[in-house]
């Protein structure tokens, strides 16, 4: 790629999805936080999905360099519970799941997963955690952004990688639990 990245903006990537006629169901919050984390030498990749989406935001910004329109496909990459290749399946709602365990997550309409592959028991604590989370920001004391934020600077972690689809155990959603339950406490006593 002859352009650096400092050349792409989140502006520039929505207009080229505009044109190409997928930017419906795209977060850009990702492809963000990608671009500022190769800017700041600072980009992690800790699973093979990561690897994907990185690669995903890559190709994007290669076609805007190259002129091309974007066309979404699955992303390919082996599942972090069975360590096997995932399967994807387009019924209601785009998705990918381990052939070996059933553990499954949703993807936006770009084929992005929405977080981690996760078993029941880990879909229904986000399910809670989501209930917990809508409280704070439904009565507009903060935003749903800003309800994030605080989150993620409860819990040391980026804007990103805060989001509850990215639960992945108990103790994450207990931890997850208590980070909701000291913002809500701390914004009632505004």
């Amino acid at each position: 790629m002859s352009n650096s990245i400092s050349d792409f903006s989140i502006s520039s990537i929505k207009k080229h999805l505009v044109q190409s006629g997928c930017f419906n169901g795209v977060d850009l919050l990702y492809y963000q936080h990608v671009l500022t984390s190769i800017k700041a030498d600072n980009l992690v990749i800790k699973t093979e999905m990561d690897a994907a989406k990185v690669e995903r935001v890559f190709s994007v910004l290669n076609n805007i360099q190259n002129r091309k329109n974007t066309t979404f496909k699955p992303l390919v990459f082996k599942t972090q519970c069975c360590f096997v290749d995932v399967e994807f399946t387009k019924l209601e709602r785009p998705t990918y799941t381990c052939p070996n365990c059933n553990a499954f997550v949703t993807a936006h309409n770009d084929l992005m997963p929405m977080g981690t592959l996760a078993h029941k028991k880990i879909r229904k604590l986000r399910v809670q955690l989501h209930t917990c989370l809508d409280s704070i920001w439904s009565d507009n004391k903060v935003t749903r952004k800003g309800a994030y934020s605080l989150i993620a600077s409860k819990l040391n972690e980026d804007n990103v990688n805060v989001h509850i689809g990215n639960v992945s155990s108990v103790p994450e959603a207990v931890n997850y639990f208590h980070a909701i339950q000291w913002v809500k406490s701390e914004l009632s006593a505004l």
